[in-house]
């Protein structure tokens, strides 16, 4: 079976979408099932987003998204 392709941050293209989906409405769960992974219910989904939270590269791809989106809406005093 061949490897996912990676991107330069070291993600595959639904760790990509992922993180791009949990900084829309900060829900591991939703965000998991919307970047095209498989979950069997609610519970998995939240529980595997969670776990690709802890990865470092997702976490600063989530983080670096987070700061455009801050920066994008002005919004910088209120989320800290």
């Amino acid at each position: 079976m061949p490897r996912s392709k990676r991107n330069a941050d070291g993600l595959t293209e639904k760790e990509q979408r992922f993180a791009e989906e949990y900084v829309v409405d900060f829900s591991p769960g939703k965000a998991y099932v919307r970047a095209g992974f498989k979950a069997k219910n609610q519970n998995v989904g939240a529980a595997s987003g969670n776990k690709l939270l802890k990865k470092p590269n997702i976490l600063a791809v989530v983080e670096r998204l987070k700061v455009k989106l801050t920066e994008k809406s002005g919004l910088d005093a209120a989320l800290t």
